[in-house]
């Protein structure tokens, strides 16, 4: 049981510092950092995200598509 708990906490951690990197790389499109984050960290649809946000599938799409460029660009 211990070690289960240690397993999750520092799995959590790590998931926490990802965010945390991807709202720093994003800090000036919060939106995309959020939308990021939901879609390809989280396993949301982007069906489900736009009707979450009202926003249209394809701009997410498009706004997702620059977000991963910028992360490809600024991630170390």
């Amino acid at each position: 049981i211990f070690w289960r708990d240690v397993v999750e906490r520092e799995r959590r951690e790590s998931y926490e510092a990802i965010c945390d990197k991807v709202r720093r790389i994003l800090a000036r499109k919060p939106d995309w950092a959020d939308m990021f984050i939901a879609v390809r960290m989280d396993g949301q649809s982007i069906r489900e995200y736009a009707a979450e946000v009202g926003a249209d599938e394809n701009n997410i799409t498009q706004k997702l598509k620059r977000a991963e460029k910028k992360l490809r660009e600024n991630w170390k």
